[in-house]
């Protein structure tokens, strides 16, 4: 009778024993299955910047001309390029301002001038991580620059990326100009590498408001 209590015992510690192995296991599937999707719809998300910037281009000088007729210094555009169906379907709207399937928000608009620069008017799109997740967010900085921003290089006048607490814009990066706009003494997108990126992005990385890459075109 010992010898059945001292199996059934050991018996029911091995069958444990395999289940918390089992856990363990379909919990690294789980999380290794939802990155696998983060990574597809950022992927995607990259994809449709790329078609949404080459559908405002077209219209840039519109906007600029509309942007004219403003008084208030700058004019959202979005509004405009919802009417006229300019969006990828999975967008949402909100104001002036869309929100991709990672519910970034992407503010397109026409400013007269800004900071340190001295220029016309020019097209502009705020792209506003999301930051459900630090990792996450630069992660998906990383392929915003990789896959959109380097490859737009010669439509961008310029980008930064910075970091938004307490309602202000902070903690920026110094601008990068376009291939088209580049100095020797200017950083330039044409010269950025990986390790620029992750400096860059890792404004992104921790839990914050909001974090912002700027890019003028």
């Amino acid at each position: 009778m010992s010898i059945k209590s001292n199996q059934a015992g050991r018996s029911m510690i091995e069958m444990l024993g395999v289940l918390a192995i089992v856990g363990v296991l379909s919990a690294g599937a789980i999380a290794e299955f939802g990155k696998a999707v983060f990574r597809w719809k950022a992927i995607k998300c990259t994809e449709e910047y790329n078609l949404f910037i080459s559908e405002m281009l077209v219209y840039e000088k519109d906007w600029i001309k509309m942007m004219s007729k403003q008084s208030s210094g700058h004019l959202y555009i979005g509004p405009y390029m919802e009417e006229w169906g300019m969006l990828p379907s999975s967008w949402t709207v909100s104001g002036n301002r869309f929100s991709d399937r990672l519910g970034n928000h992407i503010v397109p608009f026409v400013r007269n001038d800004l900071m340190s620069f001295s220029f016309n008017r020019r097209v502009d799109i705020d792209f506003v991580l999301s930051q459900r997740k630090g990792k996450e967010t630069a992660e998906f900085c990383r392929l915003v620059f990789h896959n959109v921003i380097i490859p737009n290089c010669d439509r961008i006048f310029a980008i930064r990326v910075a970091e938004k607490r307490n309602d202000s814009w902070n903690n920026g990066s110094d601008w990068y100009m376009g291939c088209q706009y580049c100095r020797d003494s200017r950083n330039c997108i044409e010269r950025i590498n990986a390790a620029d990126i992750e400096s860059l992005c890792n404004v992104c990385s921790e839990e914050k408001q909001a974090c912002n890459i700027l890019t003028l075109f």
